[in-house]
């Protein structure tokens, strides 16, 4: 079941999903002795990120947060395009999170070793094993859309929404992405415990009408693929 909220303020809305990011992870902690957080990219999640810094930096036990990222573009750590990069700046530093805890994509590496040195990085930080569960649980995914209906680095006609077993995949340049990427496949956030989207945009609006009504045409859209076993919530910006 898709839960859907609507703001026509974009700063309460990431204040709304800064206070349920918090409660998960509270759920999470709550449960277990860590908990994993995998980070959007774009834009819209500045917002999010900064209200958690602001309003959650002593209601959430960070020290036990592991973060992970959805996806990054194959470009240096200090590049303005690295997704890691905005989180650190916005979330990570200002709540000096140890680097024990933060798990960057290795953009050093090639492509396919890049990928796969992240999938061994997921299972690892997860403690997923392979016999027993054949997909890292990530107690907690973010996630944007785009205007085209990705989300992560899954594109539309994407090789990487082919991958039924892999956990992260190299996605080569093209007309999209124009850049490598490397990113979380749909088996592994649909694994996942909980996801939330966080959609800003009036050129997006009817994807996002589309993908909540369900219709089996709106799969063609990467982000309606996403149908994790837990909880899925879409934050959705619509301006007046």
């Amino acid at each position: 079941m898709i839960e859907s909220l609507t703001f026509d303020d974009l700063s309460e809305m990431s204040g709304k999903a800064a206070d349920l990011v918090a409660e998960l992870l509270g759920a999470a902690l709550a449960r277990t002795a860590g908990a994993t957080l995998a980070l959007a990219g774009g834009s819209t999640p500045r917002g999010l990120y900064q209200a958690l810094a602001r309003s959650h930096r002593d209601s959430v036990r960070w020290r036990d947060v592991h973060f992970l990222w959805g996806d990054e573009r194959y470009v240096p750590a200090g590049s303005p395009d690295s997704n890691a990069r905005m989180a650190t700046e916005t979330l990570l530093v200002p709540l000096e999170i140890a680097e024990r805890a933060i798990h960057r994509v290795r953009t050093d590496l090639a492509g396919p070793d890049a990928a796969r040195d992240y999938a061994a990085t997921v299972r690892s930080v997860c403690a997923a094993s392979e016999s027993a569960d054949p997909m890292p649980r990530i107690d907690l995914v973010l996630l944007g859309m785009g205007p085209d209906g990705h989300t992560a680095s899954l594109f539309p006609g994407s090789a990487a929404l082919a991958a039924e077993e892999s956990v992260v995949f190299a996605e080569a340049p093209g007309l999209n992405p124009r850049v490598p990427r490397i990113t979380m496949t749909l088996p592994l956030l649909n694994a996942a415990r909980a996801v939330l989207f966080l959609v800003a945009g009036s050129e997006k609006l009817p994807i996002v009408r589309e993908i909540l009504s369900g219709g089996a045409q709106a799969l063609r859209y990467p982000a309606a693929r996403v149908k994790p076993e837990g909880r899925l919530v879409w934050f959705v910006h619509e301006p007046r």
